[in-house]
């Protein structure tokens, strides 16, 4: 992958600047992209560290934060990655959950060939759960006085990761599913660049933490919702490809485009392509979650890695069918709707 696009580079700054204040100081470390190609060990370039000075009051509103998105519709976490934020925060900071995941295969395809829906609510503001993360830590982990600032300072980045994210909420969603996929690994990009916010702050509590005070953080990652029998009926991390799902997205695309005989031969090797995909992303589907935030942190990075390559992998597919399309069948193409299916 090139470096980010001037537009995303542009914005950091800006949120960089934006949050420069007396009690809320950032500094964005961004440093150079380290890609290689899409499905030979490809990462996305959130190896950059940020860091935190000061203290984000923790009163400070998250962006789009009206609970797990519907990864039917257009107004996807891929599109919109606020919306991401509490199924993130329930997969770092809490027990295991019922809640979907908002990312995977289906959704790739949902998201870039469905109907284009104006909300504005989707990068509206609305209560923040970062901070209940942040008094409930208070409360069951029982901070020292040299703690406290650092659990402070750890409410102030979950503050403002949701700040950072409403910089990059898109005014408008292209119709085109390949310019749509392009805008997914934008906001991929930018999700994780937002998450990067998170660990250092999240490291320095963790560390700072002595034996009675893990056990206590142990029972809180661990403890049954109500209503659940045990872990093993929730679906958080059921993040894996059905395996009709590559079926099912390349019948899709040809009984609506019924290539020829000569786009027939680009459909076989989409279909390879998305085969590679569904297959990368299986990979970094955990089986459980583990035993502390940071933990937690890095297998959702290596999780947002392989949905990024992915869209980038799906992407490069498409457009070589689009390249091949006639005007009716390009019509068909974009006016192709998954999510209704």
């Amino acid at each position: 992958m090139q470096k980010i696009g001037a537009g995303v580079a542009t914005g950091l700054f800006v949120v960089a600047i934006s949050f420069s204040a007396p009690s809320a100081a950032v500094a964005l470390g961004l440093g150079p992209f380290h890609i290689g190609l899409p499905l030979s060990g490809r990462t996305l370039a959130h190896r950059h560290r940020t860091t935190l000075r000061g203290d984000v009051p923790t009163e400070a509103r998250i962006c789009a934060d009206a609970g797990s998105p519907d990864a039917s519709s257009p107004s996807s976490a891929l599109l919109y990655p606020s919306l991401a934020l509490p199924a993130i925060y329930s997969n770092v900071f809490r027990p295991p959950s019922s809640s979907p995941w908002p990312f995977g295969y289906d959704a790739i395809f949902r998201a870039a060939f469905g109907k284009t829906v104006g909300d504005e609510n989707k990068c509206s503001c609305q209560a923040d759960r970062g901070s209940a993360v942040i008094d409930r830590f208070g409360k069951e982990i029982r901070p020292g006085a040299a703690q406290r600032p650092l659990l402070q300072k750890l409410g102030g980045a979950l503050a403002t990761t949701s700040k950072f994210l409403a910089k990059f909420c898109p005014e408008e969603i292209p119709v085109r599913p390949v310019a749509r996929l392009k805008v997914m690994e934008t906001q991929l990009e930018v999700l994780t660049m937002a998450l990067d916010i998170i660990r250092e702050p999240l490291r320095d509590f963790e560390q700072s933490l002595n034996r009675n005070q893990r056990a206590r953080l142990a029972a809180i990652l661990s403890a049954q919702h109500a209503g659940h029998k045990n872990a093993a009926e929730d679906t958080t991390w059921a993040c894996g490809t059905t395996p009709t799902a590559v079926n099912w997205s390349i019948d899709e695309l040809d009984q609506t485009l019924k290539p020829d005989e000569t786009q027939q031969a680009v459909m076989a090797t989409i279909k390879q392509a998305f085969g590679s995909a569904a297959s990368d992303l299986d990979t970094q589907c955990p089986i459980s979650l583990k035993a502390t935030p940071l933990a937690r942190l890095d297998a959702l990075q290596a999780r947002l890695d392989a949905e990024w390559r992915a869209v980038l992998t799906i992407q490069a597919a498409l457009a070589d069918v689009e390249g091949g399309l006639s005007d009716d069948q390009r019509d068909r193409f974009n006016s192709l709707d998954f999510s209704a299916r």
